[in-house]
């Protein structure tokens, strides 16, 4: 009732409710007095309001039913809402703790939204309020933009079903930075884009290993054609065994030197070379070999060999070195025959 001796049913709907969003059950409020609102009565809380001048038990019933139903239907919006709360603060901490910009395009109207470390990636101050798309542009490397605009407007006219681009902005001090760009548009009933959301992520760190490598695989390369070449040059041939697991490799020089015909992966058996050593060399150079694996250090010997092809006897000096593993074994044999 709304008139108790004590108190009114403000009151009591600000006492049910404290902070929270309603109260915690459904709430009908019945009162004789006409000067009292129901529309306030359900601003203050309550989910239906009945008048004891026009109360049957037929309106009280559904009024009841009625409160029941809207407590239900704003308990579940409640919810829902707590529910995307959380998921937007769980998707804030993510984008923060990855470094990430967010940023919101309203296509039709032009305004843009951006995160705070949304500015920092693109080094903008947020003072000046939220960059246009013209000043997108601006920071964009020149040789980045053509592309990264075609993807724009791809997405936008649905030829491509997202944005996924990784660019360069120049920041006002002259730092290139590289950022990833994601992003998914929204249509309306008609499929027109209306809406352009996305994130910015820092990939600087990335893409600077990646051109590392890329130099450092290069100069492996001309490492390697430089040394093929000096060892055609010099008809020197190159093998490696691993001790432990007893593979050995030659190249094609060594396959020349020993008169064998080449393999498809260039590993050979201890026996293709063992086998072609004259047996009276064989003990001693095998004893060397031996002693430098354990004592994990490097030797030079010569011995003769026979030739596969021809059968020709030839005298050749060896020179290996061990390299150890991070356990400090005698992981790999390194070495080279010259005829």
């Amino acid at each position: 009732d709304f008139y108790l001796p004590d108190l009114d049913a403000n009151l009591i709907l600000a006492e049910l409710r404290g902070e929270a969003a309603l109260t915690p059950c459904p709430v009908v409020v019945l009162t004789g007095a006409d000067t009292i609102s129901g529309p306030e009565m359900i601003r203050a809380g309550a989910q239906d309001y009945i008048g004891k001048s026009w109360v049957t038990p037929e309106s009280l019933t559904h009024s009841i039913e009625n409160a029941v139903e809207r407590f239900r239907l704003l308990t579940e919006r409640g919810q829902v809402e707590a529910r995307l709360r959380e998921q937007e603060q769980r998707q804030r901490f993510a984008l923060q703790a990855a470094g990430a910009g967010a940023w919101d395009w309203d296509i039709a109207a032009g305004d843009i939204v951006w995160s705070p470390e949304n500015y920092a990636l693109y080094d903008f101050d947020p003072a000046r309020g939220a960059p246009a798309y013209a000043d997108w542009e601006a920071r964009v490397h020149p040789d980045d933009l053509a592309r990264t605009n075609e993807m724009v407007r791809d997405v936008v006219e649905g030829k491509a079903p997202e944005f996924r681009a990784e660019f360069r902005v120049v920041h006002r001090d002259g730092r290139i930075v590289w950022l990833l760009g994601l992003a998914r548009v929204q249509r309306d009933a008609s499929g027109t884009a209306i809406r352009l959301s996305g994130i910015n992520l820092d990939i600087t760190t990335r893409k600077e290993a990646e051109a590392e490598l890329l130099l450092r695989t290069t100069e492996l390369r001309e490492s390697e054609t430089r040394v093929r070449m000096a060892t055609e040059a010099t008809a020197v041939g190159i093998w490696e065994w691993n001790v432990l697991t007893n593979a050995i490799r030659w190249d094609a020089q060594m396959f020349r030197l020993y008169g064998l015909a080449p393999t498809a992966d260039g590993f050979v058996h201890y026996s293709d070379w063992s086998g072609a050593v004259l047996p009276e060399d064989l003990p001693e150079n095998e004893r060397i070999l031996q002693d430098t694996v354990r004592a994990g250090g490097h030797s030079r010997r010569e011995f003769r060999i026979r030739r596969r092809d021809d059968g020709e006897v030839r005298d050749i000096e060896a020179v290996e070195t061990v390299r150890m593993n991070l356990h400090g074994q005698a992981e790999w044999v390194l070495g080279t025959n010259l005829d």
